[in-house]
């Protein structure tokens, strides 16, 4: 099946636990939240790891790395 993965965003790993800073598009309004390793952005996926370069989501038994 198909997932469209549109959205921007922060990370932020000064403090605590790193997070990512998700900006999706909710019924026409953008919407911003903050997600932990662990968290689920959407069903199914799932943040992986926050690191300095890059966040790492896994989907359906795939790991998928948002370089930034």
């Amino acid at each position: 099946s198909e997932l469209a993965l549109q959205f921007g965003g922060s990370v932020i790993i000064d403090q605590g636990d790193p997070s990512v800073i998700v900006i999706q598009e909710v019924q026409g309004a953008r919407e911003a939240r903050s997600y932990s390793v662990g968290d689920f952005v959407l069903p199914g996926l799932e943040v992986a790891a926050v690191r300095p370069n890059e966040v790492v989501f896994y989907f359906k038994g795939y790991e998928l790395t948002r370089v930034y």
